[in-house]
């Protein structure tokens, strides 16, 4: 099977490319580690999850979630 035929199946059984999923199962786990982790500076998460700096992860997180990384960690430790 070639690789465009792979991701047209992928997108008609997902909906979504390969790349957006594996953004949103990435995203999903940085939200987890965020409330389980609360210590953990941003920099690093965002290295950890394999994003370049945290800037790019708080606009990803944001699109996302509708707020940034670190305003979602204050609401949800309150």
């Amino acid at each position: 099977m070639c690789e465009r035929t792979l991701s047209n199946q992928f997108k008609k059984v997902y909906g979504k490319t390969l790349y957006a999923y594996q953004m949103d199962v990435k995203l999903e786990m940085v939200r987890q580690f965020l409330l389980s982790q609360p210590e953990v500076k941003l920099h690093e998460t965002a290295l950890n999850f394999g994003f370049c700096d945290e800037f790019h992860l708080s606009r990803t997180f944001k699109k996302k979630y509708g707020v940034s990384p670190s305003r979602y960690r204050e609401i949800s430790v309150d």
